[in-house]
């Protein structure tokens, strides 16, 4: 495999991770190639999905740096002043604050927005080889590099391939990486709303019967809806006019934002979850949904996307820095592991919740009950967890060293 026009890094898959991983890379001085099915006009005008996603202090700290954010405007970068998860079948609730000394643990942007800015920050700078319009449709890989043939019969050659084509990603089949899935039959129909009572920039989730109601905080006045309901319910609800439809989540949140008007249309996703049996094979690393498909309890799939886009980056510049072959089997060993270590325990914690909450026989009522007082001493975590910043260490690990300390100072607050 020829060396001539060999790029350093070929990102697969322009979603937010993929657009993010490449200028950082770029910020690093690497060469990249970035290959998305999408023409440029369609990269830069998407338009609003239903996604109004959570990113965490630390991420946005990241994106600051790499210039993608600085062009939201007020109303499209709302501060999460805290968490508050509310079981409506124990009477149970609990609240996740900021960490100390910070104001908020984030804030939700809207996901097609982050995707413009980063394509804006990213299209024509020096460094980087676009193809769009295109797909890979075969790929071969030696000791030298990787090489990707695309649908229009172009070729592209780098020493290492960055998958970020999404949760079905064509690339990830075509290396042969399998992965588990659980389908838990489960809908989740988003929306926009404007209100008449002020939410203090909380967001709150409840579970309800079979399914869970998330509100999102966006700007004074108007909140994100996230529905996760069985698909029978999902299916009715999406048949209801906008009238019906209002009526029915006035009956649901009852007097918490007050008056309902419905200013998006309702966007319908399957949920599912997933995991990569692989997170590298030679000369290619899986990044965000390729890698780990999140169900959106927790809120944090994108985060984890960009948190081990952030780790690879990192890693590579590390690895340069010490005169080793970035695209190297250890170096890539080490990515893997600290994205696993980072990934697994929630993607695990994530499904057993969802799996615990749906059921509501007696002994999973009293384990609910038991899991919201466990959490207790710990709702600071999440706070701890947003504002970690090292790219080269397991946030959780982080938060674990840095806990016992918080936690004396609290009970001295005390």
């Amino acid at each position: 495999m020829s060396s001539e026009n060999q790029v350093d890094l070929a990102v697969v898959g322009l979603g937010s991770v993929g657009l993010c991983t490449a200028l950082a890379a770029l910020e690093g001085g690497l060469s990249v190639a970035v290959i998305d099915p999408q023409s440029a006009d369609d990269l830069a005008a998407g338009e609003f999905d239903g996604r109004d996603v959570a990113i965490s202090s630390a991420s946005l700290r990241w994106l600051e740096s790499l210039g993608v954010i600085q062009g939201l405007s007020e109303q499209e970068r709302s501060p999460i002043r805290g968490a508050r998860v509310v079981d409506r079948l124990t009477d149970s609730s609990l609240d996740f604050a900021p960490a100390p000394g910070e104001s908020s643990i984030g804030a939700f942007v809207p996901e097609h927005r982050l995707r413009e800015l980063a394509f804006q920050a990213l299209s024509g700078r020096r460094g980087v080889v676009e193809y769009l319009g295109a797909k890979p449709v075969a790929v071969e890989r030696d000791a030298r590099g990787a090489r990707l043939t695309l649908d229009d019969d172009r070729c592209v050659e780098a020493r290492l391939v960055a998958v970020a084509d999404g949760r079905r990603s064509p690339l990830r089949a075509l290396l042969g990486i399998g992965v588990r899935q659980h389908d838990y039959a489960l809908r989740m129909l988003c929306c926009r709303v404007a209100h008449s009572r002020d939410h203090d920039g909380w967001t709150v989730q409840r579970f309800e019967a079979g399914g869970c109601v998330a509100t999102l905080p966006l700007c004074a006045g108007h909140s994100s809806l996230a529905l996760m309901l069985p698909w029978s319910e999902a299916q009715r609800l999406k048949a209801l006019d906008d009238q019906a439809f209002t009526a029915w989540l006035g009956e649901l949140l009852g007097d918490e934002l007050g008056e309902i008007r419905l200013e998006s249309r309702r966007f319908d996703v399957p949920l599912a979850s997933h995991y990569a049996e692989h997170f590298h094979v030679e000369r290619a690393v899986l990044l965000g949904d390729a890698a780990v498909g999140m169900l959106p309890i927790t809120a944090h799939g994108l985060n984890l996307g960009l948190i081990n886009a952030r780790s690879l980056v990192a890693e590579l510049l590390a690895a340069r820095q010490q005169g080793e072959e970035f695209s190297d089997g250890q170096v890539l060993e080490r990515v893997s592991r600290r994205a696993h270590a980072t990934a697994w325990p929630l993607y695990r914690a994530t499904n057993e919740i969802c799996r615990l909450f749906r059921r509501e026989d007696p002994l999973s009522r009293q384990a609910r009950r038991l899991l919201f007082r466990v959490a207790g001493p710990l709702e600071s975590l999440v706070g701890l967890n947003c504002e970690q910043d090292d790219p080269r260490q397991v946030p959780w690990l982080g938060v674990l060293r840095a806990l016992p300390g918080h936690l004396w100072a609290q009970r001295k607050a005390c």
